[in-house]
């Protein structure tokens, strides 16, 4: 399972963007912290939809 994972283009393209979003630093303003916190947050939840229908991972509760 895990192989067939690292293999999907869109789990790449997820990983990708949260590694990226992860290592910008928060900005100082509020509002651009907390766009910056929901792109992460949506990137995230999006990376375990997509794991969750490969059943890589389980569904949340």
């Amino acid at each position: 399972m895990a192989s067939e994972a690292e293999q999907d283009p869109t789990v790449a393209q997820l990983v990708l963007r949260a590694r990226t979003l992860h290592a910008d630093p928060l900005p100082r303003g509020r509002q651009e912290a907390v766009a910056h916190l929901r792109r992460l947050g949506w990137t995230a939840n999006e990376l375990h939809d997509r794991l969750t229908v490969m059943r890589c991972l389980k569904e949340a509760a």
